[in-house]
């Protein structure tokens, strides 16, 4: 029915005999910034406050990580503020190696990285790729794939906010945004498939019956509007259940109009008196309970401006369909 809401990932192509095709003529290096994981908006970091040959590098909050020198094209990444120390891969020809700092020794293979146009860090020469594996610290390396999320990397500011520094091209649409893990006991964000930068939001900024719902990127924890974004999400398996906005009434439901059918917008309404606000959550499936209607992200929509946040894709329901990444969402479990 709908093409994906994610075109072809990778602009360098990623096969199996090499991760990297041709090269990316560029002279810039970047210097003391952070890495961050577009999976979870976590940034690349020695454990702990060791720097030593063997300490594991995982991913923590950007505000604790320390700051890398790493190349676009082929190079070693080390420590910014220490640089005799080398991001390292142990062999580098196996899945779910876990990676270290080692005593930089330019040109190794295990420590010889390529950091491609489409926002991948791979082993020069081999198949490996910097994988981010789980919403905690957890790092390792796994074969590069053009579809694998885990696998995208941004050079940030290693200030706040951090934001991509200059001269890295977009390879997503909506290019690639800040990922904000969900603030305790506030709600959930609700990502579009693939995109943990994205999250159904209400429109306009306010809360109230009759205001659309649709996809925005991620408000920072601290934002204003960002309860816009915050929802309630029972269970996964949980039946005739309620998908509502976190506010001091929490009343705000998900709605798809009395009587649903295919194109109909989503929107807020009062969850006490339509059944048609209530939905079915099955881990990644949202369905109008007692029908065959999935939330779905509308892929031709495009973005839209809007005040005080742009929209980036609209939402709609649409007959429910196996394989469709229209109608996948999912949340992040680790929190702020």
């Amino acid at each position: 029915m709908l093409t994906s809401l994610i075109p072809i990932l990778a602009i360098l192509q990623v096969t199996l005999s090499s991760p990297i095709s041709d090269p990316i003529h560029l002279n810039k290096r970047y210097n003391g910034v952070k890495i961050q994981a577009f999976r979870n908006g976590y940034c690349l970091s020695p454990i702990g406050t060791t720097t030593a040959n063997g300490v594991p590098v995982g991913a923590v909050d950007c505000s604790q990580a320390r700051t890398w020198n790493i190349n676009p094209g082929s190079g070693s990444i080390t420590l910014a503020n220490n640089v005799i120390y080398a991001l390292d891969a142990g062999t580098g020809n196996a899945n779910g190696e876990g990676v270290k700092i080692w005593q930089s020794y330019p040109g190794l293979f295990q420590q010889t990285w390529y950091l491609t146009a489409d926002g991948r860090i791979a082993i020069t020469g081999g198949n490996q790729c910097l994988d981010k594996y789980n919403d905690d610290t957890g790092v390792h390396t796994w074969q590069c794939g053009a579809g694998n999320i885990n696998q995208i990397w941004t050079i940030v500011q290693p200030y706040a906010p951090y934001v991509p520094v200059p001269g890295q091209q977009p390879i997503l649409h909506p290019p690639i945004g800040q990922t904000y893990l969900d603030p305790a006991n506030s709600g959930v964000r609700i990502h579009p498939y693939q995109r943990p930068d994205l999250a159904v939001t209400v429109t306009g900024g306010v809360a109230a019956f009759g205001r659309y719902v649709d996809i925005a990127y991620d408000l920072h924890n601290s934002n204003l509007y960002a309860r816009r974004q915050l929802w309630y999400l029972p269970p996964a398996g949980t039946t005739n259940s309620v998908v509502l906005l976190y506010t001091a009434d929490n009343n705000y439901c998900l709605h798809a109009g009395a009587e649903p059918a295919n194109r109909n917008r989503v929107l807020l309404y009062d969850c006490d008196t339509v059944e048609s606000s209530r939905w079915d959550w099955d881990g990644t499936h949202l369905k109008i309970t007692n029908t065959n209607l999935c939330l779905d992200v509308r892929a031709e929509s495009s973005p839209t401006p809007s005040d005080p946040y742009d929209i980036q894709k609209t939402l709609q329901v649409w007959t429910c369909g196996a394989g469709n990444h229209n109608q996948e969402f999912f949340t992040i479990a680790k929190k702020a």
